[in-house]
């Protein structure tokens, strides 16, 4: 008896369990239907929305949550849509789907790659290579995906044109600090020969030497300076070469002038261009200050070998402000990824409260279900339990009717 009792309290369970699941996945599916309408008429922002109550109405479903990484995709909001293909790629047990999922986890990296990173060259090629891997997984799932594999051979080739372009720029880059430091020890030695001037034309006019010593002292240094001159137009065939390599990587990568830089870019002389420009001054000045000092007038010579000292600081101090304005920005770019990376982690975390309150008001529903379903089957065996005493009342109290014959 008992054992009958529990089959129908299951059976009264099973049966509710059935109906709340079915009516769940047509809802689903309902929400599902009408995002996909709005996806196919380019509204994804609404599509999402729909996807989203498929998701609440059905958790697991995969469906809604692979359509939904799509419209993310569509709205340029590639973290989000690679959380998404991932969670339809591990959790999908239907191949095709999840070879769909790898094949759009590769699209979505190499877009994300294709946005530059702010100019991360090793987090470009990263993503390059996390794309390569995705599409290479969903040839592995579906060999006659052609799709994937000529992505794969533009990816190929776009990580080879990357590489090289870092190579470049780390060449510019060795370039520029070692003409920082010839400008250094230039600015040095030119300014050295002016305060040599300086003293000797200070012990001149304290009558501590003769002017003919003088005339004598500004003469040998003559080919000093000419060898100075001609360490400074080194320089600036130096600083021309390192422009050259600069305008053909901008050339490639779009330079200074892409992007939301654009107009200080164009406000904002190149640095290399101000260190050629200013290198040329002191050369100019450094061969006004060989004809003074080969004439012996200490005054003009002085005169142009300061101003010959003034235009090499300015080239330097125009390499030092674009290295500290790199600088600068590599450090913004660095808090940004820290902001970036706290505020993943507090997301995964309020992700990770509202799965488990989600997961305990789920549970909630589930035991209200089950006690709901409890109650109904305590009903059904009450109410046979009475039928059943009304059955044996009614037996108990039927008599055989007396015969009178």
């Amino acid at each position: 008896m008992r054992e009958r009792n529990y089959k129908i309290a299951m059976g009264v369970l099973l049966v509710l369990c059935f109906m709340g699941i079915a009516a769940a996945g047509d809802t689903a599916r309902s929400f599902v239907d009408g995002g996909n309408k709005l996806y196919n008429a380019g509204k994804f922002a609404e599509a999402v929305s729909e996807y989203d109550k498929a998701i609440e109405a059905l958790p697991d479903a995969i469906e809604p949550k692979f359509n939904k990484a799509k419209c993310k995709f569509k709205l340029e909001e590639i973290d989000e849509a690679i959380e998404l293909f991932k969670e339809a790629a591990t959790s999908s047990k239907d191949s095709e789907l999840v070879a769909r999922a790898k094949f759009n986890l590769g699209n979505s990296h190499f877009k994300r790659a294709a946005g530059g990173h702010e100019g991360d060259g090793k987090k470009v090629i990263e993503d390059i290579l996390t794309s390569i891997s995705f599409w290479r997984q969903s040839l592995d799932i579906e060999p006659g995906n052609l799709s994937a594999a000529k992505n794969i051979e533009i990816a190929l080739g776009q990580l080879k044109f990357i590489k090289e372009i870092m190579e470049k720029q780390a060449q510019l880059q060795k370039m520029i600090q070692e003409l920082r430091q010839k400008l250094e020890q230039l600015l040095e030695e030119q300014t050295g020969l002016s305060e040599e001037n300086k003293a000797t034309k200070g012990q001149a006019d304290s009558g501590g030497i003769s002017p003919q010593q003088a005339a004598g002292a500004y003469k040998e240094q003559v080919p000093r300076q000419a060898e100075v001159k001609g360490q400074t137009q080194g320089a600036n065939a130096d600083a021309a070469e390192a422009r050259k390599l600069e305008e053909e990587i901008e050339a490639v990568t779009g330079g200074p002038a892409a992007g939301q830089q654009g107009q200080q870019a164009m406000q904002q002389q190149p640095a290399l261009e101000v260190v050629k420009a200013e290198l040329a001054q002191a050369i100019s000045q450094q061969s006004a200050a060989e004809g003074e000092l080969s004439s012996a007038v200490g005054d003009g010579a002085i005169e142009a070998q300061d101003k010959a000292a003034e235009h090499i600081k300015n080239a330097l101090d125009a390499l030092k402000q674009s290295e500290e304005e790199q600088e600068q920005k590599q450090d913004q770019q660095e808090q940004q990824e820290q902001e970036e990376q706290q505020d993943q982690e507090q997301k995964e975390q309020e992700q990770q409260e509202q799965e488990e309150q989600e997961q305990s008001e789920e549970q909630e529903q589930e035991e209200k279900k089950a006690e709901a379903a409890k109650a109904t089957a305590e009903e059904i065996l009450n109410k046979e339990k009475k039928d059943r005493k009304e059955r044996q009342i009614l037996r108990m109290g039927r008599k055989e009717v007396e015969k009178d014959w």
